[in-house]
C-alpha cells in the first residue's frame, strides 16, 4: 500500500529524530511537491528544511493525479496528500 505523507507528521518526526519509523512501518511512501514546498519553506525549522532538501531514498516525490476538486479551505499540501485513487510510482 502506498502512503501519502502530509507535512505535519514529517515535520515533527524529523524534529523528534524519529523519521526512520516511517520506512520501518510502510513499504511505499510518497511526498507530494506541495508538501515538500511546505517543509523547505524559510519558516520551517532548519533540520526540517535540510531533511526535505535531500529526502532519503525511501520516500518518493510524486505529483498527485487529477481528481475531483477538494475543499478550498485545505492548504496545497493537504489537498495533494488527499489523493483520489493510488498513483503508480515512476
Amino acid at each position: 500500500m502506498l502512503v501519502i505523507a502530509d507535512a505535519t507528521p514529517l515535520h515533527y518526526l524529523v524534529l523528534i529524530h524519529r523519521i526512520e519509523l516511517l520506512p520501518a512501518l510502510f513499504a511505499d511512501l510518497a511526498m507530494p511537491p506541495a508538501v515538500r514546498a511546505e517543509l523547505v519553506h524559510p519558516s520551517a525549522p532548519a533540520p526540517v528544511r535540510q531533511w526535505a532538501l535531500t529526502p532519503p531514498t525511501w520516500i518518493t516525490c510524486l505529483e498527485p493525479p487529477d481528481g475531483p476538486a477538494l475543499p478550498a479551505h485545505l492548504g496545497p499540501g493537504e489537498r495533494d496528500a488527499l489523493w483520489r485513487g493510488t498513483p503508480e510510482p515512476s
